[in-house]
């Protein structure tokens, strides 16, 4: 019985260890995949980053060039020739509309 029981033991030390080697192997292939994910993460946060500076800057070239062209027409409008044309254009989009 001392036999049967001491082989038994050794078969479930047996199969510990080889738990123990999945168990660790597992582990190592999780650790694997986590730094892997996470490196893409931070490669993707990086990429937002990167194109968020890029459409603040383009906003605020864009916002000046709407700055620049209001003033252009606001100083369009003051002329002499567009303020005599004003009854002219009038009457062109009154008759345009009918």
């Amino acid at each position: 019985m001392s036999d049967l029981l001491d082989s038994e033991v050794a078969a479930l030390q047996t199969r510990v260890a080889q738990l123990e080697i999945a168990r660790d192997e597992a582990n190592r292939q999780q650790l694997y995949w986590r730094s892997m994910y996470l490196q893409l993460w931070g490669d993707q946060i990086d990429l937002a980053a990167r194109d968020r500076a890029e459409l603040v800057a383009e906003n605020a070239r864009l916002t000046a060039r709407e700055a620049e062209l209001t003033q252009e027409n606001e100083a369009l409008q003051q002329t002499l020739s567009w303020r005599i044309t004003k009854p002219i254009r009038t009457v062109r989009t009154a008759l345009a509309r009918n």
